[in-house]
């Protein structure tokens, strides 16, 4: 490996590094410090947790790059989020009374925001589609769409929209926001007479989509594995 390669995989190191301590540190919840959505699966969360840990651990800088001693306490501090947030979701007891607790919290707060959002979906006889909507209201957690094509409750939705960087939960630094979103409800506009369009709730699930998506994205899947804050 030349000196070159050397530099370019330090800096992707430091950037990945960024970035992980970023997402632990603006995260609200347990599953946000893994950068997991709640329907997440045992294996996804011992994956995650595994490769928070690889990065966070002191022994990775002593080969991979050398960090100032704010960057190593920041990395001590995320690295105990991610040991917090392991132990209470890998038990699957503990795993349930934390959700418990989460639907107990306080509804996230919604703003009336109408910006563009590009919405990629799967119909099993049309193959993929692609519309771009508009959103009604924004969270954290969800977002309503005013959407013209005719969507399902429990279909699996791509979105990428400008999020204000405050409700993200991973990409803080990009200009727009990629996500996975499950559809919870779907309600005709009442001023929508000419186009037709319907308000489209939609609860976000991540980066990844849920287990099985893949093989067939037009399929409806289970929304009660999704976040429900906003329902």
């Amino acid at each position: 490996m030349n000196l070159g390669q050397t530099m370019e995989n330090v800096a992707g190191c430091y950037a990945e590094l960024d970035r992980l301590l970023e997402r632990v540190e603006k995260a609200a919840t347990h599953y946000e410090v893994l950068g997991l959505p709640r329907a997440a699966t045992s294996d996804q969360i011992r994956h995650a947790h595994q490769e928070a840990v690889t990065l966070l651990h002191p022994s990775h800088y002593a080969v991979s790059m050398v960090v100032d001693d704010k960057i190593l306490a920041r990395a001590d501090n995320a690295l105990n989020k991610v040991s917090d947030a392991f132990s209470a979701l890998s038990n699957v007891v503990a795993r349930i009374e934390y959700d418990q607790l989460l639907d107990q919290q306080p509804r996230c707060e919604r703003l009336k925001l109408c910006i563009a959002a590009s919405v990629t979906g799967y119909d099993q006889s049309e193959g993929k589609w692609h519309e771009i909507a508009r959103t009604v209201e924004v969270s954290r957690t969800n977002v309503s769409l005013r959407m013209r094509r005719r969507v399902a409750r429990g279909c699996v939705l791509q979105l990428t929209l400008p999020l204000p960087a405050e409700l993200r939960q991973h990409d803080h630094g990009d200009p727009a926001y990629e996500v996975f979103a499950i559809v919870r409800r779907v309600e005709p506009l009442v001023d929508s007479l000419t186009d037709g369009a319907s308000q489209v709730d939609v609860d976000f699930l991540g980066r990844r989509p849920p287990v099985g998506y893949l093989s067939r994205p037009w399929a409806i899947f289970n929304t009660s594995s999704s976040p429900d804050h906003n329902s």
